[in-house]
């Protein structure tokens, strides 16, 4: 617990520097590490506050409520690739290793997604986007070796704060062999540059909750 309060801490403090104003900015000073983005002809025209080409690199501290695991420190990647001005498709991937609890196995989680979305714009600093897709996760180092096949969907909420600042939500019904609940997130993507920035967020159900600090690459 003191790990999940550290990272708690931790997002706190990027919230406080973004507000400072030292991250990238609505208005260009020409003192800042980058110029807001000019968007191309026949480009959408929310360029300036929201990114769907990008790569997270996450690390993840996961707390379950369960009488057989305890913790788990992972790592996490996702990629987004837009195909038109209003969808995407995603492709992720998932490493954890799980603490038992005592006289349990610890055991390597895995897991891999691929989905899809659609992007419906309700202001240029507000988006509703629509992704749901499918996953496979499976366990090494304990009794049962077996994979899970399972899916996902639900809406995400993206507000563009400022150029610098980017608030999002999320809730998602998921459901697979074992089991079938809703998941929620929200969390914060602090741009430095265009091209990287940071990002913190926090996912909670019915089995557990992690909190994930990492960057994310657009291009």
């Amino acid at each position: 617990m003191n790990k999940f309060l550290a990272l708690l801490i931790s997002t706190s403090c990027l919230a406080g520097t973004a507000s400072a104003g030292t991250f990238y900015s609505d208005e260009p000073s020409g003192k800042g590490p980058i110029a807001p983005p000019k968007v191309s002809e026949g480009a959408s025209d929310y360029s300036d506050y929201f990114d769907y080409d990008f790569l997270d690199i996450e690390y993840n501290f996961t707390s379950f409520d369960d009488d057989f695991l305890d913790e788990a420190n992972g790592v996490s990647v996702g990629l987004s690739k837009t195909l038109t001005d209003f969808t995407f498709v995603t492709l992720g991937g998932l490493w954890e290793p799980v603490n038992a609890t005592d006289g349990g196995e610890d055991v390597d989680f895995w897991s891999f997604s691929a989905g899809a979305g659609m992007i419906f714009p309700l202001s240029e600093r507000v988006h509703l986007v629509a992704e749901g897709g499918v996953f496979y996760g499976f366990e090494n180092g304990g009794e049962d070796d077996n994979g899970s096949l399972g899916g996902y969907a639900g809406p995400l909420l993206r507000v563009g704060i400022t150029r610098a600042i980017e608030g999002f939500a999320s809730v998602n019904y998921i459901v697979d062999e074992e089991t079938d609940q809703f998941e929620y997130s929200a969390g914060a993507v602090l741009r430095l540059t265009r091209a990287l920035g940071l990002k913190a967020g926090w996912s909670w159900n019915d089995d557990e909750q992690t909190v994930g600090v990492g960057v994310r690459v657009a291009f």
